[in-house]
């Protein structure tokens, strides 16, 4: 049985995604992350790096680059046209301090031309359960967290409910199928077991 990847969906899913997770990227992620403290002492370095893992659009980049003008915001996802919407998106609002990779994690080391990058955060909204091998990827943030200051992982996941009737409003209906039909898909597709 073949499974579908995640561009095989078309452009409609992402930018339903993105559309949905709009406000939330641009009126509370910044907030939320400045009312952390550990993650507002990384922040306020002199010039802070930002890794935004699974960025799709580019809402959440855009928001922290927005936010933040002073930081190196990096947003990654394998989405080639997610990627080129974001990095249309950027130059249009003129945030110099945001770019776009169009790779997996696996591959972010490649993309950047360095062996050993380091951030002072990691953003993971919404994406570490589609991605192919969710140990490996939190191993590397691990590593790309760690050096003379070390940086904080912000790793932000939706969750339902084990009793059904619990997930029967629209957003536990969208997380049951949602997860379902296309993050366990994306996740095998990319050679990932379905987790």
């Amino acid at each position: 049985r073949r499974v579908h990847g995640w561009e095989e969906f078309g452009p409609d899913v992402s930018e339903g995604i993105a559309r949905m997770n709009e406000a939330t990227h641009r009126d509370l992620l910044p907030q939320w992350i400045a009312a952390l403290p550990e993650a507002a002492e990384a922040l306020a370095r002199l010039a802070p790096r930002i890794l935004d893992i699974g960025c799709g659009a580019g809402g959440s980049t855009l928001a922290l680059a927005a936010a933040i003008p002073n930081a190196t915001v990096v947003g990654l996802d394998p989405d080639r046209g997610a990627c080129a919407r974001a990095t249309a998106e950027r130059d249009r609002r003129e945030l110099h301090n945001a770019s776009f990779h169009a790779v997996g994690v696996e591959a972010l080391e490649t993309s950047l031309g360095e062996a050993a990058p380091r951030f002072d955060a990691v953003l993971a909204y919404d994406c570490i359960h589609d991605l192919p091998d969710p140990p490996g990827t939190l191993a590397r943030v691990a590593e790309w967290i760690h050096g003379a200051q070390p940086g904080v992982f912000l790793w932000f996941e939706p969750h339902g409910s084990d009793c059904s009737v619990e997930n029967r409003d629209i957003l536990g209906a969208r997380l049951v199928s949602g997860m379902a039909l296309v993050c366990v898909a994306t996740a095998m597709a990319a050679g990932g077991p379905a987790w």
